[in-house]
């Protein structure tokens, strides 16, 4: 195994850190969809948070909406991901 595979596999078990998935264009693969993250940001701070987390802002509306069933659907998915990776 690589250091930088050793590393991002201990950051991501032991930290829940995980480096930006990108394209062959380097643009950020949102890990919630699969889509490119900036085609579905519709305000700066939507984009600035892809930088941050890998979501793109619909997901991110989805997983922490206040509203219906979808939002607790997303929340959840989102704790799973966190905790069981």
């Amino acid at each position: 195994m690589k250091a930088t595979e050793f590393l991002k596999d201990i950051l991501e078990k032991e930290y829940g850190i995980r480096p930006l998935t990108r394209n062959e264009n380097g643009d950020i693969i949102c890990y919630q969809c699969g889509r490119i993250a900036r085609d579905h940001c519709h305000s700066e701070a939507g984009l600035r948070e892809v930088e941050i987390s890998g979501v793109c802002e619909e997901c991110w509306d989805k997983m922490f909406s206040e509203e219906g069933e979808e939002g607790e659907e997303w929340k959840d998915l989102i704790l799973k991901t966190l905790l069981h990776g």
